[in-house]
């Protein structure tokens, strides 16, 4: 049914067909001039990728890792950075719209719940709900268009959401497995990307539960360079396999474009990741993040030997671009962890290595100079204490950073 006079039209118990959508619902729009209209639209399902241009859809295919999610709040930054102050103040919509199955970025969800209220501008979504992977999104979005200068406001939750479908169908693999809790509470100022990227605050949690991190063992790896240590049997480090992990939890503190987080802690057999510093810089699209590795005391057995193992700690330095996943072990803590319980005598004995000159600690009494003769014997003292450093060096250079390379 529908009615209309020349400023007004009203259609009610609209029904509509497009390809494998339909809706249905009302829509009031009670002026042209200004625009103000109030709506009540039901889909059932809607694949709005299906009306991507081809172009882009050909660009997804071909590199997925770089496909962005469209999200309410995507949507609300599209709509800030696209269309004029001017034009967002004139808006006067007031309406609800439920969708039943959706498909966009190739992301999948359902039961998809929203509400707009859109005057004098400011515009709400407020609420915003959906169900996908087998959790649930909750949110609301403000828009103050008042000013000259636009200020978002998103309220956001993920709840119990499984990640490996969710990056499999967005950006085409998934590397972290697991149900994913995160909550964001952000702002922003602008009418470009680049100044709600360098406005963005606010604060946010992120837990994950019974994870997986696909495609290294990490236990397993530091296990091998253990027992290869203590072995004194060098050889290929087998990286590959599935690290799990019993929970993920940290914090995030924003301000100006700047993902700060200080008490990031992994928890997994054997081992513990406690991370802190700063996420990433939306600015530059850097980070500089420190990540501790704390191994649990244990033993392994090769054979019929057996080996105490663990009990120390690897720092892990992440620079430079994220997007370049550039973190290094710091290999002085390696050298200092793995060794911190043997003498430099005992660390060369166990690796076959002989230096001369070097006398062992039960002999010190047959070298000592006569205590007149001090002076002349403080020369050939000091070569003797430098000389073990280079066996030390070449170890680090040779043995530990090749075994590190190939985790990262």
């Amino acid at each position: 049914d529908f009615a209309g006079e020349k400023n007004k039209l009203s259609l009610k118990k609209m029904n509509a067909e497009l390809d494998e959508t339909k809706l249905q619902g009302d829509i009031n729009i009670k002026s042209f001039t200004p625009l103000v209209v109030e709506f009540g639209m039901g889909i059932d399902k809607l694949n709005i990728d299906r009306y991507l241009p081809k172009q882009e859809k050909s660009k997804k295919r071909k590199s997925p890792k770089q496909s962005k999610p469209i999200t309410p709040e995507t949507v609300a930054v599209a709509t800030v950075t696209n269309v004029s102050t001017k034009a967002l103040q004139t808006l006067n919509i007031k309406g609800d719209l439920v969708i039943g199955e959706l498909v966009f970025s190739n992301a999948k969800l359902s039961d998809i719940a929203l509400s707009i209220n859109a005057a004098d501008g400011l515009i709400e979504l407020n609420p915003v709900s959906a169900k996908l992977y087998r959790g649930t999104y909750s949110g609301n979005i403000v828009l103050n268009a008042k000013d000259k200068i636009p200020n978002l406001t998103m309220q956001s939750k993920l709840a119990a959401v499984q990640t490996e479908p969710l990056l499999n169908d967005v950006m085409g693999t998934a590397d972290l497995l697991g149900e994913a809790n995160i909550n964001l509470s952000l702002s922003s100022v602008g009418a470009d990307i680049n100044k709600l990227k360098s406005s963005l605050s606010g604060n946010g949690d992120i837990i994950f539960k019974d994870g997986i991190l696909k495609g290294v063992d990490i236990a397993n790896t530091l296990r091998q360079i253990e027992m290869m240590y203590e072995s004194k049997r060098f050889g290929d480090i087998e990286t590959t396999g599935d690290t799990q992990f019993k929970s993920l939890t940290a914090t995030l503190n924003i301000k100006n474009g700047i993902v700060d987080n200080n008490d990031l802690l992994l928890s997994a057999a054997g081992f513990k990741v406690n991370g802190k510093g700063m996420l990433i810089n939306l600015n530059d699209e850097t980070w500089k993040y420190n990540m501790n590795v704390v191994v649990d005391n244990s033993t392994a057995t090769k054979g019929e030997e057996k080996y105490n193992i663990g009990g120390y700690d690897i720092l892990i330095k992440c620079r430079g671009k994220v997007i370049n996943k550039l973190c290094m072990p710091d290999i002085g803590s390696i050298i200092e962890a793995i060794f911190k319980e043997t003498t430099k005598e005992k660390l060369l004995d166990k690796l076959g290595i002989k230096i001369p000159g070097l006398t062992p600690k039960e002999e010190a009494p047959k070298e000592e100079a006569p205590k007149e003769e001090a002076p002349k014997e403080e020369a050939p003292k000091e070569e003797k204490q430098t000389t073990p450093k280079d066996p030390l060096n070449e170890l680090k250079d040779t043995i530990i950073e090749d075994l590190f390379e190939k985790l990262f």
